[in-house]
Formats: structure tokens, C-alpha cells, sequence
């Protein structure tokens, strides 16, 4: 008889604002029992999947299942980052941009038949300043927006886009510094975003030829642009062509240092890490376990 794997769910019970209802007897109904043997815990402040996932990896598990949103799962990819653990995502948060670029329902059964499947590829993480990301992280006016949408009582795309509208002239293009082919480059940019996926999340693509599986990092510039352009941007982002507009630039890179005249706002995953003036970011190839729902690029 072959011997169960071992999971653990991790479950943000705030994600989503009450999407991850009834989930328990979900996974108690539709997880492959034959295969797996599980246990269930869940968060109780910000840090605390983090908490759970070490004890997870003490416990000596095989799997550890994010059930929530893109911070939650990357307080578990954090911790299981150059391990054998795999990591397994149900996606109940407002963006879901991990889940979504590797083929995971937002339906929370066909999600866990994902895991009963149990497809799993090494994927690139990254780090920037030493804060693990396995999605996108990013300074400027996206950060500047990921704080305030943070703080909203509503989720989803609409609410995204509201966030943009009503705060479009409150964040000012800030100047920065990096190197080029070896050139320093010094410019004032609205966003720059180190991209190792494709997508914010609801579909939103700030870098639409990204791989998490290329070894490589996609930095993504915006620029500052007329206020009329915001339509054909949002556009651009909905429809995976934003590469293609003229106030868009893509550096493909392993490493990348970045500094700012004045400290700028910081997200990783979505979540809004404070204000910085100095950003070192890199790549860490092959170095996590991830569960996939298709063929992954």
C-alpha cells in the first residue's frame, strides 16, 4: 500500500472578504483521501502563515496548501522556498495573480482536483531587499495603490480600477537611478515593477511575456504619461498588450539595483511593505515546488 502524503492547509479565514466559506467541508468532500492525509489550520494575524508553514516543515510534511489570497501564499512560499515542500494554492483573495498565471480554478472544488492531480514543477521566486516574492512586487504608484486598496471593504477588478480613478492625481513620478548594459540610467518613472509572473491579478498584465520558469526577472518601466492615456493603459493591461505602449519598457535581467531620490512606496505580492529608497532585486531559479493546473511558461 503507498504510503499517504502529508499536507497541511493554511487558511486565511479574512481572504476575500468571506469567499473561503464552508472550504473545510469542501476539502473534507473532494480531496483525494486515498492519497493524502491532511490537517487544517488557520491564521490569526499577518505573519502568522508564516508561522504555520515552519511548524508545517518541522512536522515533516510533503505539502503545504496556501487557502487564500497571493499574501497569503507568499508568507508560505517565504518559508518553503530551496525545500522539498510543495506548495499548493487555493485561491480565495481579491487578485489571485499566482493562481491564475499557472491555471488554478478560482473554483474552490476544481482547485482541490488540482491537487488531486498533484502536477508540480520548480518555479523562480525572487527577492528584493531580502522579502521573498514569488508573483510581482513593485515600487511607485502600483505600491501606492496596493495600500489603499488594502485598506478598501470592497474586493475584486471594479474596485481596483475605482482605487486608480480616485487617486490618479495624488502620486507624483519619482526619479531613480539603475544601471543599463552597464550605463547609469537616471529617470522619473510612475511604477517600475519586478515582474516574475505575468499578472497583478483579475487578469490585470503588467508583464505579458514573463515566465516563472525562464531564470530571469522582468523589470517593468511605466513612465509618466498624459492623463487622457489612462483608458488605452488600463486597456493595454486587460488585453496582454502593455508591453506594446510607448510609455512601457521591459529589462530582462537575474539582478537589479534600483534607488530613488526619495523613499517610494514598496509592495510584494500585493502587499504593501512601507517606504524605501534603495531596492536590490534578484532571482532565485528553480527554487520553489509548485502545484499547477496546465502547462506552465
Amino acid at each position: 500500500m503507498q504510503k499517504k502524503e502529508k499536507l497541511v492547509f493554511i487558511v486565511n479565514p479574512i481572504s476575500g472578504y468571506g469567499k473561503n466559506a464552508g472550504i473545510e467541508k469542501l476539502i473534507a468532500r473532494h480531496l483525494d483521501q486515498s492519497r493524502y492525509e491532511y490537517e487544517l489550520l488557520k491564521t490569526s494575524f499577518p505573519g502568522h502563515a508564516r508561522e504555520l508553514a515552519n511548524g508545517a516543515i518541522d512536522n515533516h510534511v510533503d505539502m503545504v496548501v496556501a487557502v487564500g489570497g497571493d499574501g497569503t501564499m507568499n508568507e508560505i512560499a517565504h518559508v518553503l522556498v530551496n525545500t522539498q515542500v510543495k506548495l499548493g494554492i487555493i485561491p480565495l483573495g481579491s487578485g489571485n495573480g499566482l493562481g491564475r498565471h499557472v491555471g488554478i480554478s478560482l473554483n474552490p472544488r476544481k482547485a482541490i482536483n488540482v491537487i488531486n492531480e498533484g502536477r508540480c514543477i520548480a518555479v523562480d521566486t525572487c527577492l528584493v531587499n531580502d522579502t521573498t516574492f514569488v508573483n510581482i512586487a513593485g515600487v511607485g504608484f502600483d505600491a501606492f495603490i496596493s495600500k489603499i486598496f488594502n485598506q478598501s471593504q470592497e474586493r475584486g477588478y471594479l474596485t481596483y480600477l475605482k482605487c486608480i480613478i480616485q487617486n490618479i492625481n495624488r502620486y507624483r513620478p519619482q526619479h531613480y537611478t539603475y544601471n543599463h548594459q552597464g550605463k547609469p540610467i537616471q529617470k522619473n518613472y510612475l511604477t517600475i515593477a519586478f515582474a516574475n509572473s505575468r499578472q497583478y491579478g483579475n487578469n490585470a498584465y503588467i508583464a505579458p511575456l514573463a515566465s516563472i520558469t525562464d531564470g530571469y526577472l522582468d523589470v517593468v518601466f511605466v513612465r509618466p504619461f498624459p492623463a487622457y492615456y489612462w483608458p488605452m493603459l488600463i486597456f493595454k493591461t486587460l488585453t496582454k498588450t502593455l508591453h506594446t505602449s510607448r510609455y512601457i519598457s521591459t529589462y530582462r535581467t537575474r539582478r537589479f539595483h534600483l534607488k530613488s531620490n526619495h523613499p517610494v512606496p514598496m509592495h510584494v505580492d500585493g502587499d504593501f511593505l512601507g517606504i524605501h529608497n534603495s531596492f536590490n532585486v534578484q532571482i532565485q531559479p528553480e527554487s520553489l515546488q509548485l502545484i499547477v493546473g496546465k502547462e506552465v511558461i
